[in-house]
């Protein structure tokens, strides 16, 4: 493993994740639901922490994930629109920057059949997870997949082409990714808002998004450690 190329790779998954939940802290700020963390990384040792306006802001080494935690109360009671808005910003803010990386290197016209591209595999996703078939030529990595077919590009396309494809790749894909319909990702807390503007937010029907909330959360977490699993048994192979 090239050690530069993976510093490389690293930060290139740190500031896909910064864009997304800068994307989120913006949003919340407008709305006016206060932030009470934000993390970038896994918020474990070592921690770089310190305090901006009542925020506490953590930055760590292990940059492949972050998030950003709002006032739940405050949020919760917003009209439903506006939390559409502050859960959806976080992924448009990776589309913003894909669509701009592409039009600035190769104009809109490219950029915008780039995106309708990336479209049709999103919706073949939801397709497969809707009929139960499964039959996605798209794969899902984790952290390490993504290191691990990262160092693949850089080695060879060679850095800068390398490491753009996987600016474009990841913003993209954790774009779609977040928008799926499945809480506690933001696609589905933003299906969840969706039922509440339509249905309305009685106390029942909030406890039963939470429950659901929760119950999803613990199927993510099995479905991340598998992915992590297969992907460093991948590595061996």
């Amino acid at each position: 493993m090239n050690i530069l190329n993976f510093f490389y790779i690293t930060a290139t998954i740190g500031l896909v994740v910064t864009i997304h939940e800068f994307g989120h802290a913006v949003s919340a700020i407008i709305c006016k639901v206060p932030i009470k963390t934000i993390n970038i990384g896994i918020p474990i040792w070592p921690k770089f922490k310190f305090k901006y306006k009542n925020i506490d802001i953590t930055f760590t080494p292990w940059i492949i994930l972050g998030f950003v935690q709002l006032d739940d109360e405050k949020l919760n009671n917003l009209h439903f629109l506006k939390r559409i808005v502050v859960y959806t910003s976080g992924p448009l803010s990776n589309i913003f920057a894909f669509l701009a990386t592409v039009t600035i290197l190769a104009g809109p016209k490219e950029a915008l059949s780039g995106f309708v591209v990336f479209l049709a595999d999103f919706i073949n996703i939801i397709g497969s997870l809707l009929s139960g078939s499964g039959a996605s030529d798209v794969e899902i990595l984790s952290p390490i997949g993504i290191i691990d077919v990262g160092q693949q590009m850089l080695s060879e396309n060679g850095v800068f082409v390398g490491l753009l494809v996987l600016w474009l790749s990841l913003n993209i894909g954790v774009a779609f990714l977040n928008l799926l319909p499945i809480p506690p990702l933001d696609g589905g807390k933003t299906f969840l808002s969706i039922l509440s503007g339509v249905f309305g937010d009685t106390p029942k029907s909030k406890m039963a998004s939470q429950i659901v909330e929760v119950i999803f959360t613990l199927v993510l977490i099995i479905a991340f450690m598998l992915l992590i699993a297969k992907d460093i048994i991948k590595l061996f192979k």
